[in-house]
């Protein structure tokens, strides 16, 4: 990844006095290995939606992604801001994790639940092509190793 893409990423975090971790990682792709992936996590508890909506809007999010970030805060526990360099150009991300959404449900349910679960949601663009998109990423809890790889077989 082009340095000065993390670096933006990392002084922007910083600059606002936030604690937070790091996680580089890569993808791979039928064309091959896609490096250049930084996501830095931040409790929410530490954070406002303000803050966060702030920093998304100076990273270029597209504003209709507002009222998700808003609809979803208050339930989240982390926030996630990331950077990827990809072929096409930067792709810049936010997420909110609500695992302790996820674990109050299967919490509320003696033996737990099957059901899957909303345990992320994010918000992807890339400024220079203009796409923008929601991932949302299920939890599937209590899966047997069975049940896991009958999914992956699927």
């Amino acid at each position: 990844m082009p340095l000065n893409e993390c670096t933006q990423l990392t002084e922007l975090i910083e600059d606002a006095g936030l604690p937070y971790g790091r996680e580089d990682s890569f993808k791979l792709l039928p064309s091959g290995l896609l490096e250049g992936r930084t996501l830095l996590g931040i409790r929410t508890a530490e954070l406002n939606l303000s803050r966060l909506q702030n920093i998304a809007s100076i990273l270029g999010m597209p504003p209709t992604y507002a009222p998700l970030l808003a609809e979803l805060f208050p339930q989240s526990n982390m926030a996630f801001v990331g950077v990827e360099s990809s072929p096409g150009g930067t792709v810049w991300k936010v997420y909110l994790e609500l695992w302790e959404a996820l674990r109050q449900r299967l919490r509320a349910h003696p033996g737990g639940t099957p059901a899957p679960g909303l345990l992320n949601v994010g918000v992807k663009w890339q400024p220079s092509s203009g796409m923008h998109c929601r991932a949302d990423y299920l939890c599937h809890p209590l899966l047997s190793t069975a049940g896991i790889l009958g999914r992956i077989r699927q």
